[in-house]
């Protein structure tokens, strides 16, 4: 059973260098929306005083 699931795994790792740019643009994005967000509440809260 563990040596079953470790080379299904080991297929998806291989997999991934395929949806690697995306994952990293994805990523990104998340990351940049996170910081816009967080800038904007900072803003807000800044204002509220």
């Amino acid at each position: 059973m563990k040596q079953h699931t470790a080379s299904r795994a080991r297929e998806r790792t291989m997999e991934r260098p395929i949806h690697g740019p995306t994952l990293w643009l994805t990523s990104g994005i998340v990351a940049a929306a996170l910081l816009w967000g967080w800038s904007i509440l900072s803003l807000a809260m800044r204002a509220a005083r």
